[in-house]
């Protein structure tokens, strides 16, 4: 039985689909699954105080309050989880291949289509709960964006159902942490890998005031990204390195 969505309190326009769900005084009785839903979002969040900017009655922002079985160790394998289900609704519905660019926003043709931010609550090593919010880039034109974005319109060359987005989105998200739930660790690790942008590749990279070109690797359990540099192998966390993705289409 799906419970994804369910109940899902739809709001006409709201600051921050996250912060409205973090910030519910029955947070801790609310059913999992419970999910905030709004096509304006005002102020949305992204990866580290990023903004998330998106069109009123144009664009999807969602976010669903999950509980899931999580210590610090599989953290970035429930993130993996997200963006697969987060790529495979997209594929869905484009009917193409979409790209993850690490750590976890979506691509098309080397545009960002969707932005993820989960948002887990510790107790010591395990996870009470957990926020993740998905925006959506669905019926906007993208154009006047301040970094390089593609919407569903601008692939498919029409509009498209904001409800129909939303019911494959929450379907894919359940499928993906189902996976998840039931230890199919290596299932996400492939649907993950398989995806992420300039895996395999040469790519430009800064690392303080060094510059060079490495092959991208993979990302690792803990969310590191590996490169090959001199035959060897390095990793790094998101923010000590800048890897350059303008030569590849993803």
């Amino acid at each position: 039985m799906s419970y994804f969505g369910h109940p899902c309190i739809y709001l006409s326009n709201v600051e921050s689909t996250n912060n409205y769900l973090a910030d519910h005084p029955d947070l801790d009785s609310l059913t999992e699954g419970t999910a905030i839903l709004t096509y304006d979002q005002r102020d949305g969040r992204g990866q580290f105080g990023k903004k998330w900017s998106m069109r009123s009655g144009k664009d999807i922002a969602i976010s669903v309050l999950l509980r899931p079985d999580l210590t610090n160790k599989r953290a970035f394998y429930f993130n993996k989880a997200i963006c697969v289900g987060v790529s495979k609704c997209l594929e869905s519905l484009l009917n193409m291949e979409v790209k993850v660019k690490w750590p976890n926003d979506v691509f098309v043709y080397g545009r960002k289509i969707a932005g993820i931010l989960v948002e887990p609550s510790w107790s010591g090593n395990r996870c009470r709960q957990a926020i993740v919010g998905v925006g959506l880039n669905v019926n906007s034109e993208t154009a006047d964006r301040p970094f390089p974005a593609i919407s569903i319109l601008e692939v498919l060359d029409e509009e498209s159902a904001l409800s129909h987005v939303v019911d494959a989105l929450v379907d894919q998200l359940e499928r993906s942490y189902d996976l998840f739930r039931s230890g199919r660790l290596d299932a996400i690790e492939n649907e993950y890998q398989s995806r992420l942008m300039g895996r395999g590749e040469k790519v430009p990279y800064r690392e303080g005031q060094k510059i060079g070109i490495a092959k991208l690797i993979r990302v690792d359990d803990t969310g590191r990204i590996i490169l090959e540099t001199d035959e060897q192998e390095r990793s790094w966390a998101h923010r000590e390195i800048e890897i350059d993705y303008s030569g590849i289409i993803g």
